[in-house]
């Protein structure tokens, strides 16, 4: 009698046989708090001081200044 063997691409065939692709299944959705958290933490980053205020031209300074001394809020330098 001639000795079978496993291997790991024989297990993969049976697999993909036994449990063929459903054309409706869909992707799990998102877990929304997850994705709120996301879009905070994206929003949390502070803009660059070069081109925070870069359309204001000498009008900025004030505000150039403000964020200077705000290390919680505004532009980072």
């Amino acid at each position: 009698m001639g000795e079978t063997r496993v291997t790991l691409e024989g297990l993969r065939q049976q697999v993909r046989q036994l449990a063929p692709e459903d054309p409706a299944a869909k992707p799990l959705p998102e877990n929304p708090e997850k994705a709120r958290l996301a879009r905070n933490i994206d929003r949390a980053q502070r803009a660059d001081c070069k081109n925070a205020y870069a359309g204001l031209g000498l009008l900025a300074a004030p505000l150039l200044l403000k964020d200077a001394f705000d290390k919680d809020n505004g532009c980072k330098w």
